[in-house]
């Protein structure tokens, strides 16, 4: 038998206030969002997934990340 690992409760706040504040950015940038940072996938083939151009990936990749810095406050980001 395993012994159970409780979730710690600073995990599972980060992870709801990220899934909250991603939920905030429209379709094609909480995508945008995803395929870059949590599935690490470079600008080029964001752009090729989405069908879109790489400076938009670019620009809409900064604006959202802009909101949820926003949305989340200087405690949360560490600024």
């Amino acid at each position: 038998d395993l012994p159970e690992r409780p979730e710690p409760a600073a995990t599972t706040d980060l992870h709801v206030a990220l899934m909250t504040a991603l939920a905030t950015l429209p379709i094609r940038d909480q995508a945008i969002v995803v395929l870059r940072h949590w599935e690490d996938q470079s600008v080029a083939t964001v752009a090729k997934i989405l069908g879109i151009s790489v400076s938009a990936v670019k620009m809409r990749d900064a604006r959202a990340l802009s909101r949820i810095r926003a949305l989340l406050g200087e405690d949360f980001t560490g600024n």
